[in-house]
């Protein structure tokens, strides 16, 4: 049941590469189409295998840095028990716990490192393709008809609002 929590948070990991990828592809939409080549025929699995990497990735990071020893257990039983009135032995539990009496849970730390290199890396596609979008839109949607260009101020919205 732990490695199900762990890939149930890969997909929160996929589901933001997806993001990213839909910035991108909206990006190049608009600025340079030479480069939407990449998301047809075959090369479009460059995209799934993308996501795909990502998302284990996350989930290997949950599963394996974030997994329950000896010290989490006894760390989590007496407030598991006192809050859930649960034994903790009875329940599939992944924990960070960044400490462990005076010294560093470097296991625990190594996991939240990847996971926040994961995501910083996502965001960070969604931010610099989000921003170059709203700068350059301006002057690339002016040559365009009234219709076109609410239409695509319409996707960068929803983009917006997805991210």
């Amino acid at each position: 049941m732990e490695w199900m929590m762990a890939i149930y948070t890969g997909l929160y990991s996929a589901t933001i590469c997806q993001l990213a990828i839909q910035f991108i592809y909206r990006y190049w939409a608009i600025f340079d189409t030479r480069m939407l080549c990449y998301f047809n025929s075959w090369k479009y699995l460059i995209w799934i295998f993308y996501y795909i990497f990502f998302g284990v990735l996350w989930a290997f990071a949950v599963g394996h840095f974030f997994s329950m020893d000896d010290f989490g257990r006894e760390y989590l039983k007496n407030e598991i028990l006192l809050r859930y009135e649960r034994n903790i032995t009875d329940i599939p539990v992944l924990g960070l716990i960044a400490y462990e009496g005076d010294n560093v849970r470097w296991r625990n730390v190594y996991g939240l490192f990847l996971m926040t290199i994961i995501s910083g890396i996502q965001y960070s596609i969604i931010i610099i393709c989000g921003h170059q979008m709203y700068i350059g839109m301006k002057t690339k949607v002016a040559v365009l008809s009234p219709m076109v260009r609410r239409l695509h101020r319409q996707f960068f919205r929803a983009l917006v609002i997805q991210a």
